[in-house]
């Protein structure tokens, strides 16, 4: 869980923020991060309610919040010790004082920022940044530790880099590893009528052992069709390299083609009905005989099968 800071907790955020140190560090966050902050340790809203009222994943938000209490207390602790952002004495060119300013301060991404120092010094090319960064890290490191310190770690927390690989330290934020499944959902809802006609021509089969294949559409009657194709290994790899999900089991075929179909007919999900929706589709997907190839597929096809991949399929 994020734990609320107690001096955050405790007290009025707007009073807590008007401490000098706190002040300055406050104009450093973007606004959505001023806003989570506010939502959750102002307002004491849950961190759900608050990634539902700034209509983001919770995970999302989860994860600018914790970035926005890591810059808070990390630029208030700074801005104790010292009265500027980039000491005047520290012997560092004027692009590089002007690309601090932009990523830290107006939290500009290092495109943006590139850009208007490119505005600003035409000669400035990127191989002078290059040089510019690598004399910049030992001058501060060795006459400068706060703001050495302060860059690297900002480096660290913000949602891009602004530093070389080579001085960057370990993103705290672990990202997904799993492909998506949002893939596997449009398989299901957005197969062409030609190619569910082809499928059923060519596959269905009412001989075991079957498999359960599931197609939501407007053309079909009821909406939904479990399409019963063999159970071959040659099929499940087929399909799975196509992103489908097939199951073994015809009623886990039916809960999934029930939960695509309340989808399709709303069409995009609210925020809060997209929380519901997305778990329940994972979980499911998860028991389907393809998962285990549409996982481990290398290079994955991003087109739609068609007409020409089904005439071209054997079984």
């Amino acid at each position: 869980m994020l734990g609320r800071t107690p001096g955050i907790a405790t007290i009025k955020l707007d009073d807590y923020i008007m401490q000098e140190n706190k002040k300055y560090a406050w104009e450093h966050l973007t606004k959505l991060e001023r806003t989570l902050l506010h939502l959750y340790f102002g307002h004491s809203k849950t961190l759900r309610e608050s990634a539902i009222i700034t209509n983001l994943a919770p995970y999302k938000a989860q994860e600018i919040l914790y970035r926005a209490k890591k810059f808070f207390i990390l630029f208030s602790d700074y801005y104790i010790l010292n009265d500027q952002l980039i000491p005047l004495e520290a012997n560092l060119d004027s692009p590089i004082r002007l690309y601090l300013y932009y990523t830290l301060k107006e939290r500009l991404s290092k495109r943006e920022t590139m850009i208007r120092i490119a505005l600003k010094y035409p000669s400035f090319t990127p191989k002078d940044f290059s040089v510019a960064i690598d004399s910049m890290i030992p001058e501060l490191k060795t006459n400068y530790p706060d703001t050495y310190e302060l860059i690297l770690s900002f480096d660290k927390w913000n949602s891009h880099r602004i530093l070389p690989k080579k001085y960057r330290r370990e993103s705290p934020f672990p990202r997904r590893q799993m492909k998506s499944f949002w893939p596997m959902e449009k398989t299901i809802t957005g197969l062409s009528e030609i190619s569910y006609r082809l499928i059923k021509e060519k596959f269905k089969t009412n001989e075991p052992p079957m498999a359960f294949l599931v197609v939501v559409g407007s053309y079909i009657p009821k909406g939904l069709e479990i399409i019963q194709i063999p159970l071959t290994e040659h099929n499940l790899r087929y399909f799975g390299r196509n992103q489908f999900l097939v199951f073994e089991d015809r009623n886990d075929a039916l809960v999934m083609g029930k939960l695509c179909l309340d989808k399709f007919c709303l069409g995009d999900l609210p925020r809060p009905e997209a929380f519901k929706f997305w778990p329940v589709f994972r979980n499911l997907a998860k028991k389907a005989r393809t998962i285990d190839f549409i996982m481990n597929i290398e290079e994955m096809d991003k087109s739609r099968l068609n007409y020409e991949d089904i005439k071209k399929m054997k079984y």
